[in-house]
């Protein structure tokens, strides 16, 4: 059920539940969010904690992520940044499959869950090595409602 959600509230109840977490790593969150997306806010609540539970797994102690809302016109662009080692360049292009994993207790099902979940509110989300260190994941989603 698509909607016009704050970004803003959902990142937040997201970091909420990772709370522990950020606070043992020591990490610091940066958030420039202040604006509105149509999108479903469950889905997007469990895309921001899958990518949310990446980066701070990537990440060392003391680490930063980042996460900024862009708009130009009717498109939203959502980053989510680490400083954490990146991906590598041979297993980018798989990272969005199912069950593809570098951890030997995940599943591989995040970032395909995350895929369905943009397609399904008629978003595209897409990652990139950073040129200094880590990687960015990115949500571009366009306010086609009437």
């Amino acid at each position: 059920n698509p909607e016009n959600v704050f970004v803003s509230d959902v990142i937040h109840e997201a970091l909420h539940l990772l709370q522990n977490v950020i606070n043992e790593k020591n990490v610091k969150v940066r958030c420039q969010t202040a604006a509105n997306m149509w999108f479903d806010k469950n889905h997007l609540r469990h895309i921001f904690i899958n990518l949310l539970t990446n980066a701070l797994q990537a990440v060392d102690e003391g680490g930063h992520v980042d996460i900024t809302l862009y708009q130009k016109g009717r498109e939203k662009r959502l980053d989510i940044s680490d400083d954490g080692p990146g991906i590598e360049e041979k297993t980018m292009h798989t990272v969005f499959e199912p069950f593809f994993t570098t951890h030997s207790n995940g599943t591989g099902l995040g970032l395909a869950i995350c895929k369905k979940l943009c397609n399904e509110n008629g978003a595209v989300i897409a990652v990139r090595n950073n040129t200094d260190k880590g990687c960015t994941f990115t949500i571009t989603a366009f306010e086609n409602h009437d």
